[in-house]
């Protein structure tokens, strides 16, 4: 039987609740049997969504290990010594996580890429700070593609984003974003010396 979304929030709803399955099938004017059925699918899966996954994942369940594997040898790897794709590929072997060479290569191309990436976890209080990212789109407008760009500004705590459409990307466009931006929050916090 399908069921709308808003009858199957009800019945998810009112299990969460501690109502009977024969009281919840009362109340949402179903049967008994699909009640059962959709609490059985909730308690099995442990999800809000209740149509199972008819999708298999594209990812094979021994990835996930196989590349935390290859997280630890590079961690291992110094300077000057560091393993070619080949050894890898045999330590690996020979932990039991058996990979092709192509698989190999291309999960340990993009580990060594994560390791190069870094993120600074900074902490700011509340109003402290405001994130600040340019973004362009190219659109079809009267006939020609031109390219737009966006500045965005977005505050950390609330994910309050503000975006200003400008045509170019240069200070005089952050300027004006910044001035239309103060204007939108109706303030400018004050400068705090650390």
């Amino acid at each position: 039987m399908v069921l709308s979304r808003t009858t199957e929030g009800k019945i998810l709803d009112l299990t969460l609740s501690g109502y009977s399955q024969r009281a919840i099938a009362n109340q949402v004017n179903t049967c008994l049997a699909t009640v059962n059925h959709r609490v059985k699918l909730f308690k099995e899966t442990g999800s809000t969504k209740l149509y199972p996954c008819k999708r298999k994942s594209k990812y094979e369940p021994i990835e996930e290990m196989t590349r935390q594997r290859i997280r630890y040898y590079l961690a291992l790897e110094t300077k000057k010594k560091s393993f070619t794709i080949e050894q890898l590929q045999l330590l690996l072997n020979e932990d039991g996580f058996p990979v092709s060479k192509s698989k190999a290569q291309k999960w340990i191309h993009l580990e060594r890429n994560r390791l190069k990436e870094s993120y600074l976890d900074i902490f700011h209080e509340p109003g402290q700070m405001v994130q600040f990212d340019w973004g362009t789109k190219r659109l079809k407008i009267n006939g020609f593609y031109r390219t737009v760009c966006f500045a965005v500004f977005a505050l950390p705590f609330s994910n309050h984003r503000f975006i200003h459409v400008t045509e170019k990307m240069n200070g005089r466009a952050f300027v004006d974003a910044f001035i239309a931006f103060t204007k939108h929050i109706g303030c400018i916090w004050q400068v705090k010396n650390v």
